[in-house]
C-alpha cells in the first residue's frame, strides 16, 4: 500500500472514529496490553444485533 493511501485512510478514520483511533494509537505504542480476538457469530445467535456492552460478553470471559 502506498504511503499516501495509508495516510488518507488514517485521516479518514481519525474523523470518523476518533476514539477508536486514539485507543489503537496508545495500544500500538505499547502503553497497554492489548489482545484482539475474532469470533464468528451466526445469524441465529442470541448476540445478533447487540453491542458488546449489551451482550455482556466480557463478563463471560472472567
Amino acid at each position: 500500500m502506498l504511503p499516501h493511501t495509508i495516510g488518507g485512510i488514517r485521516m479518514a478514520q481519525s474523523v470518523l472514529r476518533p476514539t477508536v483511533t486514539n485507543f489503537l494509537d496508545i495500544a500500538m505504542r505499547g502503553k497497554i496490553d492489548l489482545q484482539m480476538e475474532e469470533l464468528f457469530v451466526t445469524d441465529s445467535s442470541e448476540l445478533v444485533g447487540l453491542d458488546l456492552i449489551e451482550s455482556k460478553f466480557a463478563r463471560a470471559l472472567t
